[in-house]
């Protein structure tokens, strides 16, 4: 027999409070898929950078380098804008912030379209490109999946990541097809219109800042949860007021985490890493064209490119919580090393190291985007996480921006990519070696005590 009576700690979910909004689901999966939309968008302005490139190259007699810094100015403005892109979100919600970007990035794509002289690409993509496509980009998205979710917010991370993919495997073919019809200068007049038709307005029209904005609770919780919470505290109350283990209750400074080696290795790795993988991403079809592969053929084989990334994250992150993160970062490395390899022994007689390119490189590149949080969290457990990470990842930027420009300067001098490919594998290296000797496998470091020898 059923008792008429219910447990105030186990409510019931009905279906009058999740479709009170007219939707048979939650709201936040709206928000999910805007996310989604969001990322395909932003990478697939980046990625196909790499594709007009090669097209601005044939035009004008500008230098590989003199391109190459349009494209570091936009890295770098992407990671340093971000702190203040966040800001801005936090004062006015990202139902205002996504649109106001999405019109940025559109009016500067469409301004890149018309550019005549080298500081048009610096100013209208380099810039201002580069900060609209940073307000509706990876930190913006994932600030509002942490307020829409809790139990399920890994479910709706992946979910938000897999749009990168998408977003490589789209645009960077789509990039070189709007090319060959309707040469360069359209095709990016067709991705501004794409940007100002439909991510603005459909940010605009969906976009909500949080959960209660719609008298709502994380992962669709009915109304009833807030009760039953407090139900929980005056009936648990010890259980509510738990504290968490110590080393979560470690309060890191910027000041107590420089004074660690382990924060200037995970620095020297931050800073390495993205210099090979944003130098490949950018020269990547410059190189490929060159060796006499048709243009449309070398788009399809990068963006498929996207869909080996995605699945990259996936495979190196499960690895890392078996093996450790030193191990698994080492086998990206070596993966990644092999993808330069074969870039360089490619040829039209050995079509086969093209795909070899795409699957090592697609594998090794979803490595960092995954083990550099992981490996943070690892050793500066606690308290001040994420401003150690937002410092580390200023590296990421100016590695990054570094890579494309020193690459393109190499062939410049040389008339080669084959020195530069010589220096990315001993930039892996180094990263390889500096997580080593940061030592994540060693747990959490504690500020102000020498562990290991590592304060």
């Amino acid at each position: 027999m059923t008792s008429k009576f219910r447990n105030p700690c186990t409510p019931r979910r009905t279906q009058k409070t999740i479709t009170r909004h007219g939707l048979p689901f939650f709201y936040g999966w709206v928000i999910v898929a805007m996310a989604f939309m969001n990322m395909c968008m932003t990478r697939g302005i980046s990625s196909s950078f790499s594709v007009f490139f090669v097209a601005i190259l044939k035009e004008y007699n500008w230098t590989r380098a003199e391109i190459s810094g349009v494209y570091s100015a936009y890295v770098l403005l992407n990671f340093c804008s971000a702190f203040f892109i966040g800001m801005l979100i936090d004062r006015l919600g990202s139902r205002a912030v996504f649109p106001l970007g999405a019109l940025l990035a559109g009016v500067g794509l469409a301004a890149t379209s018309r550019s005549r002289e080298l500081w048009h690409l610096y100013l209208w993509f380099g810039m201002v490109t580069s900060i609209g496509v940073c307000a509706f980009a990876w930190l913006p998205n994932s600030s509002a999946m942490k307020s829409w979710f809790s139990r399920k917010l890994g479910l709706a991370m992946g979910i938000t990541n897999a749009g990168m993919g998408l977003g490589m495997l789209v645009f960077i073919p789509l990039s070189q097809a709007l090319i060959q019809r309707f040469g360069w200068r359209n095709a990016i007049l067709i991705l501004a219109c794409i940007v100002l038709g439909i991510i603005g307005p459909l940010n605009w029209l969906l976009q909500r800042n949080r959960p209660s904005d719609m008298n709502l609770l994380p992962d669709g919780d009915p109304p009833e949860q807030e009760a039953v919470s407090k139900a929980r505290l005056m009936t648990y109350p010890k259980l509510e007021t738990r504290e968490p283990p110590e080393e979560f209750r470690v309060e890191w400074s910027i000041q107590t985490a420089v004074r660690t080696r382990a924060f200037w290795m995970l620095a020297i790795a931050f800073f390495c890493m993205p210099m090979v993988n944003f130098s490949l991403i950018l020269h990547q079809m410059a190189y490929v064209v060159d060796k006499g592969f048709d243009p449309l053929y070398t788009a399809w084989a990068l963006g498929f490119m996207g869909v080996v990334n995605s699945a990259g994250m996936i495979l190196f992150g499960s690895i890392s919580d078996r093996a450790g993160r030193e191990i698994t970062l080492t086998i990206a490395g070596v993966s990644m090393a092999l993808s330069i390899a074969a870039l360089g022994y490619l040829d039209l007689t050995r079509e086969w190291a093209l795909w070899a390119y795409v699957l090592l490189s697609g594998l090794g590149q979803g490595a960092g985007a995954t083990l550099f949080p992981l490996m943070v969290a690892d050793l500066f457990r606690g308290y001040g996480f994420g401003t150690i990470m937002g410092l580390l990842s200023i590296n990421v930027g100016l590695g990054s921006a570094l890579g494309a420009w020193i690459l393109g300067i190499i062939y410049d001098r040389t008339g080669s990519y084959q020195p530069g490919f010589i220096l990315l594998v001993l930039l892996m290296a180094v990263a390889i070696m500096a997580v080593w000797a940061a030592a994540p496998r060693h747990g959490p470091l504690k500020p102000g005590v020498r562990k290991s020898g590592r304060i």
